[in-house]
């Protein structure tokens, strides 16, 4: 349902996207508490991830007829997976994705990392 080269893209914007900001920030990598950022870090990337698939959904589910011509592999486009599937999954993804970086921020107070 998701594409490879899209999840590609989403882990290397996430990766290039922190190491910039650890890079702009004086200091940033030489005191970095991997303790810290890496869970973080690793649940935004989840979270991410959850967001492109929301969003590669959306598009196979509202260019079902155009994919079927240009591209009859994907999931939708040749019947493999129904419209009603496509949008549980397109919901779920869309939903999962915030409450999994609201639960971690509000709910979940790992006892390795200072919130």
């Amino acid at each position: 349902f998701t594409r490879p080269h899209t999840i590609r893209g989403t882990i290397l914007a996430s990766i290039t996207g922190t190491t910039r900001a650890l890079i702009d920030t004086p200091g940033a990598i030489a005191t970095v508490n991997w303790g810290f950022m890496l869970p973080r870090a690793i649940v935004g990337m989840v979270a991410l991830l959850l967001g492109n698939a929301f969003i590669v959904g959306i598009n196979q589910i509202y260019d079902k007829d155009i994919d079927e011509l240009n591209k009859p592999f994907l999931p939708v486009a040749s019947g493999e997976m129904s419209k009603r599937a496509a949008w549980i999954a397109v919901i779920f993804s869309g939903a999962l994705g915030p409450i999994l970086v609201y639960v971690r921020r509000v709910l979940v107070k790992w006892p390795w990392i200072v919130n």
